[in-house]
């Protein structure tokens, strides 16, 4: 800008009349090519721009600041930042002070950055996951070290990083070397080992930890006996899993808190899970037993791939690779054209060629041949992965050659086969995995966290 002084005597003239114009008219606007700045009218070049220095205010008093020197943020916005960025924001429907939530990284390491300014890098995905498991809400995987990684809500222990404390990306759980398997139950986590062994951690009121205690656990510790596991399942307060002498074994809610064998008239078990109050398992045919309050423990179905279990229903992958279902279907959970409760397996609309199915607390997915995913059900934070609402079965884009599925109550995750994890649905607890908690409605990838 051009700096106009008193030697330019008509300009100065013309300046001393707008100020004591100023006076006495009330602050009246400059006239055109003149730009008012504190209380004076200045002439400007027209696109020049007038920088702060060329204010007459007088500047503020640095020594009256007392906002912290991070970044000049006060603590108002910093914490407005803080719970944009979902870092170390208090839990809306926690259980007391301890409900936060941790991004996985360093508390202030971001000096009181702008949330939506741009990161330097990329945020980096997790990789190298083995096997996937969604609890209520949160979520857990196993990686190609034999370690286990988990996130979302840990009001219970669930996650199995010693403190109580929610996190919105993956974080290492203590103590566990050479899983292969991890399930995920409301509240609680089971781990199996490639020795057989299996280690529970997180809520433990119905045993479901299967010690022989009822206290919760903020670390794995193992579960009683020599229970040599092949499969294992976790539902709302009950584990289950497969021994390796072809028995069925079960703990917590409806048996007892250390592992109890089911009575089975069979063998050659091959799939198991548990749902709110009652398990299945598949052995060709399939069993079920339990509450049978929605007709959960009712499908009779002969040939069975895979079967899972959701809150009040329950779903099967036949031999021909059709996706059938049961039990309640007050939103559409069972993928009919109808919202009525069905008493016996019925086969799902616009599902074929399914290899995998699984089963969230009101909305079920199924993976086909193709890589595919298509879901149905309850879609109130986006758990079938688009925004369509209806009772059939709706295809989820943005995956990427998915090769396993897991749903956990509104929220619904993929492995790929590059090792790396999508999620999308409810994120209230961070267990979608991204460094924050806001729902999507869309695959998102899992961030890699910050303490593995």
């Amino acid at each position: 800008m051009l700096r106009h002084t008193a030697t330019c005597a008509p300009i100065a003239t013309l300046l001393v009349l707008l100020t004591a114009a100023w006076s006495a008219c009330g602050e009246p606007e400059c006239p055109y090519g003149f730009l008012k700045v504190g209380k004076i009218c200045r002439r400007v070049d027209a696109g020049t721009a007038l920088d702060a220095s060329d204010s007459d205010e007088e500047p503020a008093d640095a020594s009256r600041d007392e906002s912290p020197s991070d970044g000049g943020l006060d603590a108002a916005s910093g914490q407005e930042d803080a719970q944009r960025r979902g870092d170390h924001a208090s839990l809306e429907g926690g259980t007391g002070a301890d409900a936060v939530v941790d991004s996985g990284a360093s508390e202030g390491s971001d000096g009181g950055r702008d949330a939506n300014a741009p990161d330097a890098s990329p945020i980096a995905e997790l990789q190298g996951v083995q096997q996937l498991s969604a609890g209520a809400a949160h979520t857990c995987a196993v990686l190609t070290s034999g370690s286990l990684v988990c996130w979302g809500s840990n009001a219970s222990g669930q996650l199995g990083d010693g403190t109580k404390t929610n996190r919105a990306a993956p974080v290492t759980v203590l103590g566990i070397t050479g899983a292969v398997e991890v399930a995920c139950g409301s509240a609680h986590t089971c781990a199996r080992r490639t020795s057989g062994a299996v280690a529970c951690w997180g809520a433990n009121g119905a045993g479901q930890l299967g010690d022989g205690t009822t206290e919760d656990r903020l670390s794995p510790t193992a579960v009683s006996g020599a229970l040599n596991a092949r499969k294992l399942a976790a539902g709302a307060t009950g584990t289950c899993a497969i021994t390796s002498e072809d028995k069925v074994a079960c703990w917590g809610e409806g048996s007892d808190a250390t592992p109890k064998n089911v009575y089975l008239p069979t063998g050659g078990f091959e799939q198991i899970a548990v749902g709110s109050a009652f398990a299945c398992v598949s052995f060709g045919p399939i069993a079920c037993w339990g509450s049978n309050m929605m007709g959960t423990s009712q499908g009779a179905v002969s040939a069975v791939r895979d079967v899972a279990a959701g809150d009040n229903h329950a779903c099967v992958v036949t031999r021909d690779s059709m996706v059938a279902c049961w039990g309640q279907n007050d939103v559409g959970q069972l993928g009919l054209r109808t919202t009525q409760p069905v008493m016996g397996a019925m086969t799902v609309e616009n599902v074929a060629d399914a290899v995998e199915v699984t089963a969230g607390k009101t909305h079920a997915c199924a993976r086909l041949v193709s890589g595919a995913v298509k879901c149905w059900g309850s879609n109130s934070a986006g758990q079938l992965g688009s925004m369509t609402m209806g009772t059939l079965a709706v295809l989820v884009p943005g995956l990427s050659s998915p090769v396993e599925i897991s749903a956990g109550a509104e929220h619904t995750c993929v492995r790929e086969q590059r090792g790396t994890v999508r999620c999308w649905g409810r994120n209230t607890h961070g267990q979608l995995g991204q460094g924050n908690m806001n729902d999507v409605s869309s695959p998102t990838l899992v961030v890699a966290g910050g303490r593995q």
